[in-house]
């Protein structure tokens, strides 16, 4: 859950601070967190 919530904060700091990431640009600027966890998050 550690490496969840590290990977939340730096998306969140990158998109706050105007980079595109390769989940802003699948999922766009106004997706919502769930979106962003499915995404981020692939369990094997």
């Amino acid at each position: 859950m550690t490496d969840i919530a590290a990977q939340m904060v730096l998306l969140s700091e990158a998109s706050l601070r105007g980079f595109a990431t390769n989940v802003s640009e699948e999922l766009g600027k106004d997706a919502t967190a769930q979106e962003i966890v499915a995404k981020v998050v692939r369990i094997p």
